[in-house]
């Protein structure tokens, strides 16, 4: 694509099309607040380029007929990347945010630099665009999607425990490997990201939890997330949940993480049987597994306290909850409701608001990091 010049104005223009589509030059002025001599030029640009298209023209109510605009399909696609020191997740991300193809593998990272990770990242990548028949000149952007403290505009690595990296100019390193532009953020902060460009997204303030191999909270707020200094706002799973408990990696005791994360389950079940996942714990049956029991409603409980804490803190009118054993355990997700409402709600937080679940089914975190790759495309060229 050429230099447009305007590039926060072209982003505006772009953006605006890509979450309201078939949209008019006009509806577009009106959103942007940009004037229609501008909005022309860069839509006339951008079509030019490639990245949207004219539709039929259809009438606007008024006896005229207006140009519709919307993303040209195929225009863009990026990678979007989540790798967690132990399974690395791939999708590859349409022009409108949509999850086209997936694939996982496993992938410890024992022995391996940043620089081998960053290698097997990209041909991971090509390996899917191959089989998924798209040609790799496709490819406008990566993003990868990491747990720990990461400044996600340089794509620094400040501090990760799970992948014990500390002060990793990741971005650098994987954009040196790929030659392509790439982008490096939270994996909350990613899954927030795509959470909030759904179309169908409408909360003023929401919450995001994430209970998996650790615990994970995000903020947004109008369609912003919120970061905070060190882009670690919102963070949930180090407030203690009580005074008892296990000692955290954090150094505190009794922290959320140490209660719903999947290594927590694994060594509880571990004491009375070899239980290979987490999700194993919760198709015991129950009669003859009292333990088990025991374990799923502390996970329920501690999760329902998790949500608490949330809605005090914040007062949103979305909470979403994901992750894996949420998204397969049937029932489950109406347990940690059922728990919530009889047992922590007050008379006083009874205003409305929603509990539900992600909207991506399991894929929020790829999608939301392939789509911020695809943004900032369009921010910087």
């Amino acid at each position: 694509m050429t230099n447009l010049n305007e590039t926060g104005s072209v982003f505006s223009v772009l953006d605006s099309v890509r979450r309201n589509f078939p949209i008019s030059r006009s509806e577009i002025c009106d959103i942007t607040k940009l004037s229609i001599p501008s909005v022309s030029r860069i839509v006339n640009k951008l079509i030019d380029n490639g990245y949207i298209s004219e539709l039929e023209q259809e009438y606007n109510g008024l006896g005229r007929k207006a140009k519709l605009l919307a993303i040209k399909e195929g225009a863009v696609y990026t990678a979007g990347v989540f790798y967690d020191g132990n399974v690395m997740k791939l999708a590859i991300i349409n022009e409108v945010g949509c999850v086209l193809a997936s694939s996982s593998e496993e992938l410890p990272k024992d022995g391996k630099t940043p620089e081998d990770i960053a290698g097997i990242i990209y041909s991971s990548i090509k390996h899917l665009f191959h089989r998924e028949n798209i040609k790799l000149e496709k490819l406008f952007g990566i993003g990868v999607a990491l747990s720990g403290i990461i400044d996600n505009e340089t794509g620094m690595v400040r501090f990760s425990a799970v992948l014990a990296w500390e002060n990793v100019a990741f971005g650098q390193i994987l954009r040196e490997v790929t030659g392509i532009h790439c982008v490096v953020d939270n994996d909350i902060k990613a899954a927030a990201h795509a959470e909030c460009n759904n179309r169908n997204y409408n909360s003023d303030i929401a919450v995001l939890l994430y209970l998996g191999e650790g615990v994970g909270s995000s903020v947004i707020v109008e369609r912003k997330i919120l970061r905070g200094a060190t882009n670690s706002a919102g963070e949930l799973g180090h407030i203690a949940s009580g005074s008892g408990g296990i000692l955290c990696s954090c150094g505190k005791i009794g922290c959320y993480q140490t209660s719903v994360t999947n290594s927590f389950l694994l060594f509880e079940a571990r004491k009375f049987a070899e239980i290979q996942k987490p999700t194993e714990i919760f198709l015991l049956p129950i009669k003859k597994n009292l333990w088990a029991k025991r374990i799923i409603d502390r996970y329920i409980r501690h999760s329902a306290l998790l949500i608490d804490t949330a809605i005090g803190a914040y007062n949103p009118d979305t909470v979403i909850l994901f992750g894996d054993i949420i998204d397969n355990i049937p029932g489950l997700f109406e347990d940690i409701c059922k728990e919530y409402y009889d047992n922590f709600a007050c008379d006083y937080w009874r205003y409305p608001f929603e509990i539900k679940k992600s909207f991506y089914d399991g894929n929020s975190v790829v999608a939301g990091v392939g789509i911020m790759a695809s943004e900032n495309f369009f921010l910087v060229v």
